[in-house]
This record gives structure tokens, C-alpha cells and sequence, in this order.
């Protein structure tokens, strides 16, 4: 872990329970929200601490730091557990695996793809009001 990755993960982790950033963060299922209490509050702040604290490791294992955190960020969106900062973490995480892993970078391009594409599915079906064009932002500007 470098210094600056334990910073960053600090950081974020710190704004995501922070009142007034807290609501701050991508969005892309729109389901309706629910107010968790009892376990869900407590399943949500980890799920909330899994899209934040492996931003510490994104330099060294950028393909671990991109996956815990896209699986927090899905289930949260299936779950449809409240915003918060902490959704940050999945764009700092992709763009880590971008400009760090050198090897297997079409690789989990294309799991990473394959996971999308299910999420998109599932939150459809769902009864998401996005539709697949707004999922895929080069889809929508073809209509």
C-alpha cells in the first residue's frame, strides 16, 4: 500500500459518511430508495466501506481493487441502498486498472464488461425507468 492510496482511501471514506457530500456519486439504476435500519444500516455502511477501502491497494492490485468495489457498487444498486460518496470509489478504481495493470487489462476489460451487461440487465429487470440506451452512453447519442 502506498501512502498516497491509504490517503485516498481515507479521504473517501471519510466524505462517504459525511452529511453533506454524502449523496455525492454515480447512479445508474434509479430504482426507488429505501431508508435501510437495523442490519440493512449496517449492510449498507459495508457495503459503503467496501467501495471505499480498497482504494488503498488500487496502485499495487488494481484488478482486486476494481473488483471488490464493482461488486459493492452492484449489489448496492440491486439492493437500492441510499447514495453516497463512497460510489466515487468505482471511478477511481476503473481508472486505476487503466493506468495500472498492464497485463491483463483486455481481460478484465471484457469481464468487466460481461458485468455490466448483467447488472444492466438485472436492473431492468428490476424495474429500472433507465432503458438499455441510457445504460450505454454510445448507444444513446446513436438515436
Amino acid at each position: 500500500m502506498s501512502i498516497k492510496d491509504g490517503v485516498l482511501a481515507g479521504v473517501v471514506t471519510v466524505l462517504a459518511f459525511t452529511p453533506t457530500v454524502a449523496h455525492i456519486g454515480p447512479e445508474i439504476g434509479d430504482l426507488p430508495r429505501r431508508e435501510p435500519g437495523g442490519v440493512e444500516a449496517v449492510i449498507g455502511a459495508a457495503l459503503t466501506l467496501a467501495m471505499c477501502l480498497p482504494l488503498a491497494v488500487r496502485s499495487r492490485m488494481p484488478a482486486v481493487c476494481l473488483s471488490v468495489i464493482g461488486t459493492a457498487f452492484a449489489i448496492g444498486q440491486l439492493q437500492s441502498y441510499p447514495d453516497t460518496f463512497g460510489k466515487v470509489g468505482i471511478l477511481l478504481a476503473l481508472y486505476a486498472a487503466g493506468a495500472h495493470l498492464a497485463r491483463f487489462r483486455r481481460g478484465l476489460a471484457a469481464v468487466l464488461t460481461a458485468g455490466y451487461a448483467a447488472l444492466t440487465v438485472a436492473l431492468h429487470n428490476l424495474g429500472s425507468p433507465n432503458g438499455f440506451r441510457i445504460f450505454s452512453p454510445s448507444m444513446s447519442c446513436w438515436w
